[in-house]
């Protein structure tokens, strides 16, 4: 970072390796404070964001292998062809999730709590 001042943010792995970096501190820093007592949905997104962007790093430096390279360009392939089923099956659990959501509360409600929906 010294060497190169602000060029060094530009470039996108070394972006990666600090965002990664900060995140593990926060979350090592937070777990020594509160002696592990809660797992909040900010420090499970915490730790899935340091799972992502380790596995992402491991990728960058897989390519640099030749033989290896070919199934990273595979996987990769593989996976952008897989986003929209992947979206599109995230979207129908929740829709589904929903319906069941709305049809249970329709039927189990004696208070009338949910009358709006």
């Amino acid at each position: 970072m010294k060497q190169y001042g602000k060029s060094y943010f530009k470039d996108f792995w070394n972006f990666i390796d600090l965002a990664q970096f900060s995140a593990f501190m926060y979350v090592f820093i937070n777990k020594l404070v509160t002696q592990f007592s809660s797992d909040s949905l900010m420090e499970i997104l915490f730790s899935a964001l340091i799972l992502f962007l380790s596995i992402y790093k491991l990728m960058y430096f897989v390519r640099i292998y030749m033989p290896y390279n070919t199934i990273a360009m595979i996987m990769q392939a593989i996976l952008i062809d897989l986003l929209p089923f992947g979206l599109l099956s995230i979207g129908l659990l929740f829709a589904l999730s929903k319906i069941y959501q709305v049809l249970h509360m329709g039927v189990n409600d004696p208070q009338d709590l949910y009358k709006q929906i």
